[in-house]
């Protein structure tokens, strides 16, 4: 109700106030210590959620997203490592979006670079090709190969923003 109210009156007051007041509610810490907090977390404006103090506070695992990640100590820059963002059959919500778009703002704000793998799906199917193009609209590259010429579990970079 609150983020149609927004498009209706033309301005985020409604929403920003709830996200506020939930941002509140859940305070910091690791969303995977409580069902709750993670599921309340969910209801929350991307750009409006508190940064986390740790990357690995943003993993969840639940029926609608599982996320991993751990941050590389050794790497030659500070990086995050994505191990896993997986939707569980509810493809085309933008939960998947919503969770990696949350990662690169926390990246962003702490000039982390972000490194994955694209697990082989069919490697030369559609399916790859989606998830390839999905990852690059994110800011991850394969070195220079265009995006139609990604290699599965070939590394995936996305340098920080801003």
């Amino acid at each position: 109700m609150l983020r149609a109210r927004t498009i209706v009156d033309g301005h985020d007051r409604w929403a920003a106030h709830v996200d506020n007041e939930l941002a509140a509610i859940i305070g910091a810490g690791p969303l995977m210590e409580s069902r709750g907090r993670g599921a309340l977390w969910e209801f929350i404006t991307t750009e409006r959620r508190p940064q986390p103090e740790q990357a690995w506070h943003l993993m969840r695992s639940s029926d609608l997203l599982r996320l991993t990640v751990t941050e590389d100590d050794e790497a030659t820059e500070p990086t995050i490592v994505i191990g896993n963002i997986g939707t569980r059959h509810k493809q085309g919500r933008g939960i998947g979006t919503a969770a990696l778009r949350e990662l690169c703002r926390f990246a962003d704000a702490r000039q982390l670079q972000i490194r994955g793998q694209i697990e082989p799906l069919d490697a030369d199917g559609p399916a790859f090709r989606r998830l390839a193009s999905w990852y690059f609209r994110h800011g991850f590259r394969q070195g220079d190969r265009d995006v139609q010429s990604w290699l599965p579990l070939g590394e995936m970079v996305r340098v920080p923003h801003g």
